[in-house]
């Protein structure tokens, strides 16, 4: 079929280098899937923000939401635009990283809606506290899973939508960019439905292995290092990259990468 389970779209030797650097195999990834599949049907959740860079957690919630009929709005990490949205969904999911944009100090609400911070250590500790043994479940190809504005290069910016089956028709469509063996990571969080399907779940799709980040400079050690053999990257991270001076970064340092979507802005 087009649109089949998570264990069925997910290549065996596809891995996850996580935050803490650990090396997390497709049968890891699958339990952390089920995690959150739990996490959502407790909830009741039909509805959720995810605002979150590329990370184990962010992957596993995506899968999650294909299987359980949960759908993800988008959105650009500005405050006000996340403020638009919010009414819209059930739950926020937030990376640690972007809590500092909002005021919130208790870091249980945004902009009235309850949030949960994706901070790793404690959501591996969380996940080790029981067993979570991945059950398949066949994803309904017409559920909408993703929610997000139009680029605007066409015309007024609008909301657009996925189902499964195109999201993974997209994700799909871009297996010509990786091969099997390849060492991939991206800088480009959850805000925009191409190159969520292009830099987060094609990959798996193929083999390959995802060192996740959460912030720029961390992704630049890894390549200025060698550790990868390719990149996702907007124009505008080289263009910050190359307007801080004294950031010790050579102009060299993606030489041993290819580069995919430096043109998108």
């Amino acid at each position: 079929s087009d649109v089949c389970s998570s264990d069925l779209l997910i290549h065996q030797n596809s891995k996850i280098v996580d935050l803490q650097l650990v090396t997390r195999d497709k049968t890891y990834l699958l339990n952390r899937i089920q995690f959150w599949k739990t996490f959502l049907k407790k909830k009741q959740l039909k509805n959720i923000m995810l605002l979150q860079h590329t990370t184990i957690d962010s992957i596993a919630i995506v899968f999650a939401c294909a299987e359980v009929g949960v759908t993800i709005y988008t959105s650009l990490i500005v405050p006000n635009e996340i403020q638009k949205k919010i009414p819209l969904v059930d739950f926020v999911f937030i990376g640690s990283t972007y809590v500092i944009w909002f005021d919130t100090n208790t870091q249980t609400s945004l902009f009235g809606k309850e949030i949960l911070v994706l901070d790793e250590q404690v959501i591996n500790q969380q996940f080790e506290s029981q067993e979570h043994k991945y059950v398949p479940v066949a994803i309904d190809p017409d559920h909408i899973l993703i929610i997000g504005d139009s680029s605007g290069s066409t015309g007024p910016a609008r909301l657009i939508s996925h189902t499964n089956n195109t999201f993974v028709k997209a994700a799909q469509n871009s297996h010509h960019l990786f091969e099997s063996g390849d060492v991939f990571a991206s800088h480009n969080g959850i805000n925009h439905i191409g190159f969520l399907a292009v830099t987060m779940v094609a990959p798996l799709f193929k083999g390959v292995t995802i060192y996740t980040i959460n912030y720029l400079h961390e992704m630049i050690i890894f390549t200025t290092r060698g550790f990868l053999t390719k990149v996702a990257l907007y124009e505008s991270h080289l263009m910050l990259i190359k307007s801080i001076p004294g950031l010790g970064i050579q102009n060299n340092c993606l030489r041993d990468c290819t580069e995919i979507g430096r043109a998108h802005v």
